[in-house]
């Protein structure tokens, strides 16, 4: 392997990502046959996974609900 993708899930401006940006200078440096890391970063605003819809469902739920949920079992 001489290129590897790297998809960032966080915004590139935020302090983390130097961390994983160095130790993915470190593994090219450390590597025989990694060249190049492409390291993405994606937009806000511009995602979107089937599970937001289910995690927003839920919320709703239990906004509109009288009955106190503090564990998964106190739905049923």
């Amino acid at each position: 392997v001489c290129w590897m993708c790297w998809v960032c899930l966080v915004c590139g401006v935020q302090n983390r990502n130097i961390n994983m940006a160095a130790m993915l200078s470190l593994v090219t440096a450390c590597s025989s046959t990694l060249q190049i890391i492409d390291q993405k970063f994606l937009l806000p605003g511009h995602t979107h996974l089937e599970c937001d819809v289910d995690h927003a469902k839920i919320e709703r739920a239990k906004k509109f609900s009288d009955i106190p949920i503090m564990i998964p079992r106190d739905w049923y």
